[in-house]
Formats: C-alpha cells, structure tokens, sequence
C-alpha cells in the first residue's frame, strides 16, 4: 500500500498511458497520491525494469489467462471454490447438502492466510449459480462457492477483514438482495473494520433503467454512513456478443438451456431439441418474467449473421419470432 504522503518515483519502466501510443520506457511519480509529471526528491525510488507500469488504466477483469505467462506483473486472489475444492474435494464441495467439518473450516481459514502471505490480494468469490462445472466430473454443477453457507462465508470474510485483504465477488442475480449482503458485509458500522469489497455485475440499464443510479445510491449510502469500502466492477458501456448455438452463457439463465448445455455432443443435443416437450419447457423458461435474467435483452436485440449453408432433416427449422 502506497504512503500518500510520500513521493515514490517508478522508474525505468515500460510505460502504458492508456492511450492508443505505444509504450514508452519511463519513469512515473507520484505524490501526496497522485501521479505528477516532475516532482522533488523522491523519498522512495522502485525499479521497474522489465514490469510494466499502466496509470493510464487498470483492467479490473479479464479472461486473457495467456497474459500470464507472456507478463511478470498480473495481481491475482485465491479462489473459494479452490479453497472448498482442495480442502473438501470437488463432489462434497458441490453437494449443497455437505457442510465443512471443523477441521475443514479451519483448513480453508489456513489455506487463505498462506495465499495472501504469498502475495495473493484477497480472495474471489461466486454466490451466482450460472456459472457450471465442466468436464465429466460434478459436470453442469454450480461452482463450489454456491454451495456454502452464509457461516462459512463470514468466516472466510473475516480473515480478508483481520489481514487488510480483498474481497471480490460476484452477486446471486436470481436474488438481487444478495449484493445487499456484501454491502453490510464491507461496512464497519461503528464496531468492526471494513473489508474491501469489489463486487462484478452486469448493469443492464437497458432492461432496468434506472439500475445504475440505484447502485450508485446505495454505495453512497453504505461507504459515507456505514463506513464501507464497497466498490462495483461495471461495464462502462454496452457491447456486442456474438453466438453460435447453443453454446452461449445466456442459455445458462434457466433450466431448459441448462439442461442442453450439460450434453456434450451434437447428436444428444438435435435430438433433444427435436423433442416437443423439451421445446415447450425451452420457450416458457426462457418467457418467465420473474428471477435473474440477462439474456433476454440480449435475444431481443438480436441480428443474424449466417444461416448454415446446410440444414439436415432432423434438425428443427427455425422459425421467425
């Protein structure tokens, strides 16, 4: 953690701006804070040589695991489901019906100190029960996190608290007062420290105008009165997705997609579509109007690319909405 009232020199480092320029090889300092073109004498100096250094913007998430290997400097937490997966082993870590033991929680507890002594900055947590397990084991079930209880929570929550570390997590979207929960668990409300929270969502303002503005009323609310240190990981502006079948996270939403995305091959899945029952369950999951849904919206402004240059007898034909 920076001193702001120190100035810290980074120097000789390969400088990202944030712009579309190249990088350069630099120097960056900062003072009282705040990163300042020419300042005094530095009180501290670090030697960035061979690191990047990026105050032009910071990618809060991201999917390229390659860049892990191609750069030295990438922050990372330690996962909860890693912690319950190492500690329980995946199929009583995905069996809603198994808590951990004593030993167990204590493990778990273990596990995370060692992680943030090796330099992990908190750990990263799901409670929204789209995302699935892949592979042939505990395959299409939810992630492991989803299945603890608020107990295990705040006691993993708590380690975060004592060590300064983070939390990052993502809301339950079947039940939107769950990310009210990260807001009183960041807050100190007068008898406790406050945990640094960062919570990832997707804020459809399109879907739900207005969405943002309430968000923003409540962190307010919970960091200026509560004494919180809540911050939300939001996409800055809309984007575009691209699909090709049934292998799209929206499907994912209900329990008709769920259950075509947990068939591996084409075959398994033309001949369930084929099937009346299944496509009248498919269309009244995906008309609910009640629950978690983002993909709705998305179906909605759909546009078509390409059709497939070849439709067999047994696949259902498409029919215009």
């Amino acid at each position: 953690m920076l001193n702001n009232m120190t100035t810290i020199i980074m120097r000789n480092g390969t400088v990202f701006d944030g712009s579309t320029n190249e990088p350069t090889i630099g120097d960056v300092t900062i003072q009282d804070g705040r990163i300042i073109a020419n300042g005094p004498e530095a009180d501290e100096v670090i030697d960035c040589t061979g690191k990047w250094i990026m105050p032009g913007f910071i990618d809060i998430h991201t999917h390229y695991d390659a860049e892990v290997l191609l750069a030295p400097n990438v922050a990372a937490y330690v996962g909860h489901s890693d912690l319950r997966t190492a500690v329980m082993g995946l199929s009583r870590a995905t069996d809603g019906s198994i808590k951990p033991t004593a030993d167990e929680m204590a493990d778990m507890e273990a596990k995370l100190h060692e992680a943030i002594d090796a330099g992990l900055l908190g750990m990263s947590g799901m409670t929204n029960p789209w995302d699935k397990v892949d592979g042939d084991r505990e395959r299409s079930k939810s992630l492991p996190s989803t299945y603890a209880t608020w107990r295990e929570y705040r006691r993993l929550h708590k380690v975060l608290r004592d060590r300064g570390a983070i939390l990052q997590s993502a809301p339950n979207l079947n039940n939107p007062l769950n990310a009210v929960f990260y807001m009183f668990t960041s807050a100190t409300m007068g008898l406790r420290r406050a945990l640094k929270t960062t919570l990832i969502t997707l804020m459809d303002i399109k879907a739900k105008p207005g969405q943002d503005k309430l968000g923003l009323f409540a962190t307010n609310l919970f960091n200026r009165v509560l004494g919180a240190n809540f911050r939300w990981q939001a996409l800055p502006q809309p984007f575009q997705v691209y699909a090709d079948g049934i292998d799209f996270i929206i499907f994912e939403e209900f329990p008709a997609g769920e259950a075509a995305l947990h068939l591996k091959q084409d075959f398994d899945r033309n001949r369930l579509f084929a099937d009346p029952v299944f496509r009248d369950k498919f269309k009244k999951d995906y008309s609910r109007r009640w629950g978690g849904r983002c993909g709705s919206v998305i179906l909605a402004m759909r546009g078509l690319l390409r059709w497939p240059l070849r439709i067999s007898a047994s696949t259902p034909k498409r029919r215009s909405r």
